[in-house]
């Protein structure tokens, strides 16, 4: 089995550099022709199952890549990016401005701070490796899973040994190819942040 995680294309906010997961951009001109890029290497592959998150920049992402895969794609709210609650939007700069005493403790305990009127990154671990365990199940030969950088980096930190700490030790880029192998029961890591498949 490979799974290939592929993250939407650029937004505005990605480009901003601003913190967003509920909010629901579209990609931009620039993630277009990125995604565009992705789209004629995953064309190699014949996918048996596809998912997507619910996000639109996910599903543009994936219609892009192909008419059939958007039409088949499994879509699943638990593949969605972190909610940032009240910091959603904004800037790390904007933020710490507006909100310094939650900012210190999001300092302080990253995992299992919540932001107000969002949710804390440990729980969104859980509901990404939740949906994670479900579809590496199915047993399908190559899965196409569109979703997010934090969505793909839980997964990365979930293979290696279930690690929700070693999140920040992964970089995952707007429209980029992402593989995890599963062999023999056991996942490993393949490709990360690809651009060509070899």
């Amino acid at each position: 089995m490979k799974v290939y995680l592929i993250r939407h294309g650029q937004t505005d906010l990605n480009l901003q550099g601003r913190y967003y997961g509920s909010l629901d951009p579209l990609l931009n001109e620039e993630g277009i022709k990125e995604i565009e890029k992705v789209r004629d290497e995953i064309n190699k592959i014949n996918f048996d199952r596809v998912y997507s998150s619910s996000s639109r920049r996910c599903l543009q992402s994936l219609k892009i890549c192909g008419e059939d895969l958007y039409k088949r794609a499994e879509i699943h709210r638990e593949l969605s990016e972190i909610n940032f609650g009240i910091f959603e939007g904004k800037t790390y700069k904007e933020i710490s401005k507006l909100y310094p005493e939650d900012t210190r403790k999001w300092e302080d305990d990253w995992m299992n701070f919540c932001p107000p009127g969002g949710e804390s990154f440990i729980d969104f671990y859980k509901r990404v490796t939740y949906i994670w365990k479900e579809i590496i199940g199915c047993q399908a030969q190559n899965i196409l899973i569109m979703a997010h950088s934090g969505t793909i980096k839980s997964i990365f930190s979930h293979v290696m040994d279930d690690n929700p700490g070693l999140f920040w030790n992964f970089m995952v880029s707007n429209a980029s190819i992402n593989i995890i192998g599963y062999d023999y029961g056991n996942l490993y890591i393949e490709g990360i942040n690809k651009e060509v498949l070899e």
